[in-house]
């Protein structure tokens, strides 16, 4: 009896394991009924709801949001509520935790990349100080929150003779914008995700960035009216980018970045940078790098890996303490992902946006299923080959439900549609990239992009 008993409780373990899995919020691609998704940010508010900034290709590239309530992506507020076009690369949206409302910073394009931050009041957007805020034009903002609300900023500004950046931290509060300590109060040299900034939960802001005085990983922190040094400057060995830091339940600094080649999640031990895990297990590009922790301190990190070859998938792993594990299958979208964001809501279920390229390059949004029930046992697996194809193209299903089938280039024009026999001849398109919608009676419904050769 006790054989019997281990071994339906491993065979049960087993099953569990196999039960969790990346799904979509939503449908995938959900910026398609109002635009491309260019430079979306993620986060999620204290009642779990996922919230997404985007820039809006359909309202005159300004920023717009959406959220997930109600089992839908619904727009918040005014779509496109930015006064002019926002910069790529330059949007960025967290909640407040104390007042849970979500504000978004960006640069505008007609105010010559000046530095915004617009909030949802619960009616409309409104402006945190005046619109905008800077001076001058910035770069690569990034936004955090103090435990008491306090929206803080950093960004790069001017230049000097070596064409490296002035580091800047402001705050806003009692309705006016300030500088935190020295302005300047760094160097930072340009590259993409050259500085990230968070709040501790003593109320201190902690920068990383690529430090202009040597071109390697820094971080500063700003304590007793000063700015410091936190732990070894200019740690990594080249010239970083994609630069993150986060913050665990013990109050310990994690960084990731990526040195040449290789990417690093480290932390500070009270004498050195140490790496955690030797180091993060990939032999690849990995770009986008987004690392957070959970309430339990697990470190986490999303990223696009890109071994040369297509699809340049999203990734997710997590640290056990021990090693680098994948989070569900390894490669989470079946397609390129560029402008990856993880988050997690209260109860540490972790979220991922990405701009899809298996779904017209449209944001799309995914969360890990910790579900244990049975309702993957009979999934509905639908799959495509050859891809590249040259003549027919073939569809493999676990179902013997009708499948319906319609064509269309990468504008989104339906060029064949009909019911799935035994193969589709395509034959007559032209050689190039294409996408296949596969929908099922029963409302399943999947997009695959092949190639025509």
């Amino acid at each position: 009896m006790k054989r019997i008993l281990i071994t339906t409780i491993i065979f049960l373990s087993g099953y569990l394991t196999q039960a969790q899995q990346w799904e979509y919020v939503g449908n995938q691609g959900i910026s398609s009924q109002i635009g491309y998704g260019y430079n979306q940010c993620l986060t999620v508010d204290t009642n779990g709801i996922p919230y997404v900034a985007y820039i809006d290709m359909e309202r005159n590239f300004k920023v717009s949001v959406i959220a997930y309530t109600n089992n839908n992506w619904d727009t918040i507020g005014n779509g496109g509520f930015s006064l002019n076009s926002a910069t790529i690369n330059n949007v960025k949206i967290k909640i407040n935790p104390v007042t849970n409302n979500p504000y978004v910073l960006f640069t505008d394009d007609g105010f010559n990349n000046k530095a915004c931050l617009m909030y949802f009041n619960g009616t409309i957007w409104d402006t945190a100080g005046n619109y905008p805020f800077t001076s001058q034009g910035v770069i690569q903002p990034d936004l955090s929150f103090s435990s008491g609300g306090i929206p803080y900023v950093s960004f790069g500004t001017g230049s000097n003779v070596n064409g490296n950046m002035e580091l800047t931290v402001m705050k806003f509060e009692n309705n006016t914008w300030s500088f935190v300590g020295d302005n300047p109060i760094g160097l930072v040299a340009i590259s993409y995700g050259n500085t990230d900034i968070e709040v501790s939960s003593q109320g201190n802001p902690y920068v990383i960035f690529k430090d202009g005085n040597g071109n390697k990983a820094s971080v500063k922190y700003y304590d007793d009216n000063i700015w410091k040094y936190y732990g070894d400057s200019l740690f990594s060995q080249y010239s970083p980018s994609f630069m993150d830091l986060e913050f665990d339940n013990q109050g310990n600094v994690y960084v990731a970045y990526k040195d040449d080649w290789i990417t690093f999640v480290k932390r500070w031990n009270e004498n050195n940078w140490e790496t955690v895990g030797s180091p993060f297990p990939s032999t690849e590009n990995c770009y986008y790098l987004d690392l957070e922790i959970t309430s339990t301190g697990d470190a986490w990190i999303a990223y696009k890996q890109d071994n040369g070859y297509s699809p340049k998938p999203l990734r997710v792993q997590r640290f056990d303490g021990t090693n680098w594990s994948y989070i569900g299958e390894t490669n989470v979208s079946e397609d390129d992902a560029n402008f990856v964001n993880l988050e997690f809501d209260k109860n540490d279920v972790p979220y991922v946006a990405f701009q899809d390229g298996g779904y017209y390059n449209r944001t799309s949004v995914m969360k890990f299923d910790y579900s244990t029930s049975v309702k993957n046992k009979n999934k509905t697996v639908l799959k495509i080959f050859p891809n590249p194809a040259c003549n027919n193209l073939f569809i493999s299903y676990n179902s013997k439900s009708t499948i319906f089938y319609g064509i269309t280039d990468i504008t989104g024009r339906t060029l064949k549609q009909g019911i799935y026999y035994n193969g589709i001849n395509i034959s007559d398109l032209t050689p190039g990239v294409y996408f296949i919608n596969l929908s099922l009676p029963n409302g399943i419904k999947k997009l695959k992009k092949f190639i025509k050769i």
